[in-house]
């Protein structure tokens, strides 16, 4: 380990004569364990069409040789600390490589912990309509599609809020 690293002598005897003590210094470099760690922001569970940028935190790395960003394994960009993705689906599998050159690196790639993606899907914008044109002081009858394990926020005129799919307003 590097606490082989300092100065070695010898000298040798012959026939009772002994030479002058003849010195090295050896030097014993640590291993250099690259280590690479990421981090999804907004994080990796998310709607559909979320942009996330990926953010690399290298360590140990020594001498660097090139960062690789991968997607489901395909080679998406490099030697940058950040990736940034508007396209996630559902189980995208995101990870950063980081090569190594220095001398005494092990392994000489390291692969960061993937990172993988919880995706929900987003909605479509639900139909909608009304009983309109009513007279003044008729009730507003207002109606949105079904949208299974849905909840709804409606929003209007006069601080008009509801949170049911159809919503009524008496005296409109």
């Amino acid at each position: 380990g590097v606490a082989a690293s300092g100065a070695y002598s010898v000298k040798v005897t012959v026939g009772g004569c002994t030479s002058a003590v003849g010195t090295t210094t050896a030097t014993v470099t640590g291993l250099v364990v690259p280590s690479v760690s990421i981090a999804a922001d907004p994080g990796t569970s998310l709607c559909g069409g979320t942009v996330v940028t990926f953010k690399a935190t290298p360590a140990n790395e020594g001498s660097s040789a090139g960062y690789q960003w991968k997607k489901n394994g395909v080679d998406v960009g490099s030697n940058s600390p950040s990736y940034s993705d508007g396209g996630l689906v559902n189980g995208d599998q995101i990870s950063y490589v980081l090569s190594s050159s220095a001398a005494c690196a092990t392994p000489s790639k390291v692969t960061s912990s993937v990172l993988t993606m919880t995706v929900q899907p987003t909605p479509a914008a639900p139909l909608v309509s009304n009983n309109g044109p009513i007279c003044a002081g008729a009730t507003l009858q207002l109606s949105a599609s079904a949208v299974a394990g849905g909840s709804y926020q409606w929003t209007g005129p006069n601080g008009f809020v509801s949170s049911q799919q159809n919503p009524t307003l008496a005296n409109a």
